[in-house]
């Protein structure tokens, strides 16, 4: 019996992170289909569509899979309409602006399906930190629709529930994925770190993750 593949609404800068890796010498846009029901919602698909003609090859082929399943799962007038009623009164207290759009149609898309019971339950992938930690995760706590993870996230996932991703590939997809400079690796730094210390931290964070992965998946 075939397994059924995590549903995941992906954000911009994480479909941009994750082009630039590849996991058993396969690029984002063959492994990512593979591994999961990837969704997410208009203005991530517009925004990601910005410059199309300057990014890769395999961000413009993300982007054509993206644009051809129309990954959008409810329409953007239920999520505008959802986040006028309680995101920018309840939690996002500043006037709401167009750079955090994609994140802000992410959270209601979540919660539309999870309350609408298309989905038991979604997870957010997204590598947006001031984005995550002004009303993402405030969200979180108060409206359980499922998680949000950063992309060394989703790559631990992967490792542990597919058997065809070695650990040596895991590992350098992982030190090439946090290496990106955009990357943020603010949740690792300390007052008198600099930006390459906390980089550091991160990559030891998540490598150790899989490691104690690897241990788990020798013993079965």
């Amino acid at each position: 019996m075939a397994s059924r593949k995590l549903e995941i609404l992906i954000d911009a800068n994480s479909l941009s992170h994750l082009s630039r890796i590849e996991i058993n010498r396969q690029k984002t846009d063959k492994w990512l289909w593979k591994y999961l029901q990837v969704m997410t919602c208009k203005s991530v698909r517009d925004e990601f569509f910005t410059k199309v003609n300057e990014r890769t090859s395999t961000e413009r082929s993300i982007w054509k899979k993206i644009d051809k399943t129309k990954s959008s799962v409810i329409s953007v007038k239920r999520i505008i309409a959802l986040e006028k009623k309680w995101l920018s009164q309840d939690y996002y207290k500043k006037s709401l602006k167009k750079k955090d759009e994609g994140e802000r149609h992410l959270i209601c898309a979540a919660v539309e399906v999870v309350k609408d019971k298309i989905f038991s339950q979604m997870v957010i992938v997204s590598d947006d930190f001031t984005a995550r930690n002004y009303f993402m995760d405030k969200v979180l706590e108060d409206i359980q629709f499922g998680q949000i993870w950063n992309t060394p996230d989703l790559l631990s996932y992967l490792f542990l529930i597919h058997d065809d991703i070695s650990y040596e590939n895991a590992e350098n997809a992982m030190i090439d994925l946090i290496a990106i400079e955009s990357m943020s690796w603010r949740k690792f730094k300390d007052k008198y770190d600099t930006q390459q210390d906390a980089m550091i931290k991160m990559r030891g964070y998540y490598i150790k993750k899989l490691q104690k992965i690897n241990s788990l998946k020798q013993k079965y």
